[in-house]
């Protein structure tokens, strides 16, 4: 896997998480594969997982029926709604979606 910033090759070390690929010359970090992320993309990954998981977990909707309406509203077919995948962008459009449908 390559740094999208640098264009070199990022190392990977195995952890107990999985593989983790990292770039020697910034902070672009992949876990297990996933899309290369700063800093803060990976923080903003996890806000929109927390957002995005209370869906589900407070039985509003099914975890499957949750990533399907997710991908509907993001405009993206199922098997490309992945937060792990996701831009900052992306990431608050999933905390908006997530404000909208358990507050409204």
């Amino acid at each position: 896997m390559d740094c999208p910033i640098h264009k070199t090759n990022m190392p990977f070390t195995d952890t107990r998480f999985g593989k983790r690929f990292a770039c020697s010359q910034c902070d672009m970090v992949s876990w297990n594969g996933n899309s290369p992320a700063s800093q803060k993309t990976r923080e903003a990954r996890i806000g929109a997982h927390r957002a995005f998981d209370a869906i589900w977990k407070a039985g509003c909707m099914g975890r499957t029926a949750a990533y399907s309406a997710l991908a509907t509203y993001m405009g993206k077919s199922k098997k490309r709604t992945h937060i792990a995948q996701f831009s900052n962008d992306e990431c608050q459009r999933v905390i908006e979606f997530t404000k909208e449908l358990l507050n409204g």
